[in-house]
């Protein structure tokens, strides 16, 4: 989340359970970000709501607009931070089913500043968050097969680089 700063407004981050929190969300917001992240099943809006998200609107099947409200200030944010924090954020949470081969199918959950279903149907917001699953999948197979543990490259051009080598070294 420090890397915000340096983002393009209007980009999309793709983020995991880690960054879905309201704090996160409304500081992706400020700086004009949108956002997908799978959020855990304790943080999802359900029936009447929980004292941190409401339901607002049935956009389609498994796909709502709900309503968050802050619930407590984050250990890493200072107490001035969480003053400017909005009173309530708008997002849309979608659900879809995990399937896995060799696995039971779960339920999972995703959260999105894009609160257009028109413009973007739910079934593409899933596909963009396996999409970037299998991103993660891809840097654990090379990580594993490699040895790899950390990057020690200090900037984006470094690191660029050090991950290049490392897929170059993968195909070879």
């Amino acid at each position: 989340w420090q890397g915000w700063p340096w983002t393009a407004a209007s980009n999309l981050m793709l983020g995991d359970r880690g960054l879905a929190s309201f704090a996160h969300l409304a500081l992706m917001a400020a700086q004009g970000l949108h956002a997908c992240m799978r959020v855990p099943e304790w943080l999802r809006v359900q029936g009447h709501g929980r004292t941190h998200g409401r339901p607002v609107k049935r956009l389609g099947r498994q796909d709502w607009l709900v309503r968050w409200m802050p619930d407590r200030r984050p250990r890493w944010m200072k107490p001035a931070e969480w003053k400017k924090m909005p009173a309530e954020l708008t997002l849309r949470q979608i659900a879809f089913r995990l399937c896995r081969p060799g696995f039971r199918t779960r339920w999972a959950w995703v959260v999105t500043t894009l609160l257009d279903p028109v413009q973007y149907p739910a079934q593409e917001i899933v596909q963009l968050y396996e999409r970037r699953w299998q991103v993660e999948v891809c840097f654990r197979d090379l990580k594993q097969s490699l040895g790899f543990r950390k990057l020690s490259a200090k900037s984006v051009a470094g690191v660029r680089k050090e991950v290049l080598a490392f897929v170059l070294l993968y195909n070879l």
